[in-house]
């Protein structure tokens, strides 16, 4: 069972570490910057918008968040963040 777990988390490291490069673009950074609700799904954002009209000040948890797309955007749309990364065994906090 170990083997498969360690088969699985090196998988998940090299796929992830070749897709995050992707999405980590000055263009895409400056567009999130210019339009924080574009790091979302047009649904997705629909859905946060309806349950949370005004964000501002308001906290959240953004649990294993990938390209950051997401913390980013809730930052700028003036949102309290505690961002947790699980990877190679360690946590990262981060409390924006």
């Amino acid at each position: 069972m170990k083997e498969q777990e360690d088969i699985i988390k090196r998988s998940w490291d090299e796929w992830s570490d070749s897709w995050y490069v992707g999405y980590r673009t000055e263009e895409v950074i400056a567009n999130i910057n210019k339009q924080p609700e574009s790091a979302f799904h047009p649904t997705t954002f629909s859905m946060i918008m309806k349950a949370f009209p005004d964000l501002r000040g308001k906290r959240i948890c953004v649990p294993s968040s990938g390209d950051n797309h997401a913390v980013f955007a809730f930052h700028l749309k003036g949102l309290r963040l505690l961002r947790v990364t699980f990877r190679n065994d360690s946590w990262r906090i981060v409390q924006l």
